[in-house]
């Protein structure tokens, strides 16, 4: 039965997180409540257009209201989950000992912007807004109080590599199975070099996003044969990578070549008296991670 505790959350806070995002939306996903709660999910939002000052070019994220629960009858507990870009990102669930009926705003608000605090402290708002190496995160998570055991960051954390490898047919050169690996030195550029049965590869991948998913473009010398036959490609290419496998995906490529040099046994063999075509298909199919 629901207590006739109930606020209109016209407290203010001044919170300030360090990466730049904004509270956008607030949805209500509450199944039940043991209060009667008068605030719904647009007077929370507007608490926090109060609250957060929005800084230029500031990305919104999005709150689900999963609970706000009074238990025991002197905990208040609020749980909800952060979503950015349609992505769910990250957990709140905390609660906050109340001294009355009449301290609940206060409670309110209080886990409120704890909430938005602990998400702005988290290696996750890292990784999305990628303002702060984790080592000067630690530090700032160090100096806030009352953040219990919400956040946890292993010094030797370092930022997640881009860097890919990639086993398969036509991969790693003109073979009939090989390895290439890719060294990613910005977001939208990877160099990468690779050797196979029978055959190798070097080349520049230029990238459509800054993920290591992201699909790309390669331009790269192939051989086969070791010597034997010589190829420009041009190809477009990706990786399909599972929910739950982790880095390891399927990669595939697919473009044209123009040959360079080819063996004249080899061409005859390849091609006949027809001669080489001005451009080959050119794939590359396999695994990656």
């Amino acid at each position: 039965m629901s207590q006739p505790w109930s606020t209109n959350l016209s407290q203010t806070r001044s919170i300030s997180p360090q990466h730049a995002f904004f509270v956008e939306k607030v949805m209500d996903k509450r199944e039940s409540s043991f209060i009667q709660l008068d605030p719904d999910a647009q007077v929370i939002l507007q608490f926090y257009d109060r609250s957060i000052a929005k800084l230029e070019n500031a990305s919104g994220v999005t709150l689900f209201l999963r609970a706000v629960e009074v238990k025991a009858g002197t905990q208040l507990e609020l749980s909800m989950d952060f979503y950015f870009q349609g992505q769910f990102v990250y957990e709140f669930v905390r609660s906050k000992e109340l001294l009355n009926s009449n301290d609940l705003g206060n409670a309110l608000a209080d886990l409120l912007s704890q909430a938005v605090l602990e998400f702005d402290a988290s290696d996750v708002a890292v990784a999305l807004f990628k303002l702060r190496s984790p080592t000067e995160e630690l530090d700032r998570v160090k100096a806030m109080s009352n953040n219990g055991d919400s956040y946890e960051l292993d010094t030797d954390e370092e930022e997640e590599s881009r860097d890919v490898s990639a086993l398969g047919y036509q991969i790693g050169g003109i073979t009939l199975i090989g390895f290439d690996y890719e060294f990613r030195v910005s977001d939208l550029f990877g160099i990468h070099a690779g050797i196979g049965f029978a055959g190798y590869t070097a080349g520049v991948k230029i990238h459509t996003g800054k993920y290591k998913d992201s699909s790309f473009f390669n331009i790269s010398l192939k051989d086969g044969g070791f010597g034997m036959m010589k190829t420009a490609a041009l190809e477009y290419g990706g990786r399909l990578v599972g929910r739950n496998t982790g880095d390891f995906g399927f990669h595939g490529q697919v473009g044209l070549a123009n040959v360079l040099f080819i063996d004249r046994e080899l061409e005859q063999d390849l091609f006949g008296g027809e001669g080489v075509p001005p451009v080959l298909l050119s794939v590359g199919i396999g695994v990656s991670w």
